[in-house]
């Protein structure tokens, strides 16, 4: 606003006392608190995280470790030994690929690269939430609800950024420069999600140059309970899940599933194949760790491939079937598993990324406990139906 010069001199005389009676009230109010300066999020690298009765280890270097369930009699049993997100770009004659895996040994060729120092697993737990009390590294891909705005996810999280790295193991030698990798986890301590552990990874291509043809896939190495677990696959709701055939009585089933890629959440649509994974190759040797040593042999097992490049033989059917181990267990029909080197690989679809460009994968993984193995594996069922009909949970 402007006032004529005519009369500005009439003006002053009634400016000047409102101006002073401002700044009184000012004084009386006092000036707004400031905000107090936000703090860099804790970090620590490997993590204990316990956001319900799940606990693990997670890594800096993109491998989630010793997974176990606190049991309410307050035991504890073994959930997985390793797992993590597999990563592969066909690049034609140059094939990269980055793996959290256990061989043997556990190996992996993602670098946790955030903070500086590389220190790199961030943990809060209920009541360390506040948005407006930490530095949120959104540049690294910290999840958003909105502009400056994180995303938090659950009662506790855990999150952490890689990039690759080159190891000298021939298998690792050959990651996917130049691809920016975010992982999220949570959980809620409501009892019906208390087994429940939700997973979102973001991968940015930090390249000025497109990538075509990014495959994708979860790899788990289980040890539930005890020894004589066998896998099997959900082929409706692309369930991979771990059992014991064996238990009669009360037994546990734990399992991972996709909810959402890249938007698309229809379960037949985020599903590429369920692959065989062993380790000493007394079964399967083509899908063993021995001859497992080349970068283009991760692309091929994210194709439900063998080490040599051939397809899995459904031993019912005689014919190649790219999901391993999708039988009725229960009733002992269709292509079961054995009770050796029990280990999954669970691949979603293939995918393609412009430069600049990222794209998230959204899983969950749970465990139920049963009076009998039918039982069990409709509890698991039941649960999972329920969180993909509540994205309210993950998205």
């Amino acid at each position: 606003m402007s006032f004529r010069p005519h009369s500005a001199r009439h003006g002053s005389v009634i400016w000047m006392p409102l101006a002073l009676l401002l700044c009184v009230s000012c004084e009386q109010q006092g000036d707004p608190t400031p905000a107090p300066p936000r703090s860099d999020l804790p970090v620590t690298n490997p993590a204990s995280f316990a956001p319900n009765a799940l606990q693990l280890l997670v890594d800096g270097s993109g491998q989630l470790r010793e997974g176990s369930l606190q049991l309410d009699d307050g035991g504890r049993i073994g959930l997985f030994y390793l797992a993590g997100l597999w990563a592969g770009c066909d690049r034609g004659d140059q094939p990269a690929a980055n793996i959290a895996w256990a061989g043997s040994w556990p190996s992996t060729n993602f670098a946790c690269d955030w903070p500086p120092d590389s220190s790199g697993v961030v943990t809060l737990l209920p009541g360390e939430t506040d948005p407006q009390a930490w530095n949120w590294p959104f540049e690294q891909d910290f999840p958003r609800a909105g502009a400056g705005v994180p995303w938090l996810p659950g009662d506790a999280l855990s999150w952490c950024a890689q990039t690759s790295d080159s190891i000298t193991l021939p298998l690792l030698a050959a990651p996917c420069r130049e691809l920016r990798f975010s992982q999220l986890l949570w959980g809620f301590r409501q009892p019906e999600l208390a087994s429940t552990l939700f997973l979102r990874y973001t991968i940015r291509n930090q390249s000025v140059h497109d990538e075509p043809s990014l495959l994708v896939g979860f790899y788990l190495d289980t040890d539930l309970v005890g020894p004589g677990n066998s896998t099997g696959y959900d082929a409706t709701r692309g369930v991979s899940y771990t059992y014991n055939p064996s238990d009669t009585g009360e037994t546990f089933v734990c399992g991972i599933t996709f909810l959402e890629v890249n938007g698309v959440s229809d379960p037949g649509m985020l599903v590429s194949s369920h692959r065989i994974m062993r380790k000493n190759g007394q079964l399967d040797p083509d899908f063993g760790e021995i001859g497992f040593e080349r970068p283009e042999q991760i692309l091929l097992a994210l194709r439900g491939l063998s080490n040599s490049g051939l397809p899995m033989i459904n031993p019912v059917s005689g014919q190649p079937d790219l999901f391993a181990f999708s039988g009725d267990p229960v009733a002992r029909t269709g292509w079961l598993d054995s009770q050796l080197d029990v280990r999954s690989l669970l691949n979603g679809p293939g995918l393609s990324l412009a430069a600049g460009e990222s794209v998230t994968l959204t899983l969950a993984f749970s465990v139920v406990r049963a009076g009998s193995l039918a039982e069990a594996l409709e509890r698991l069922r039941a649960r999972f139906d329920g969180i993909r009909t509540d994205p309210g949970l993950w998205r």
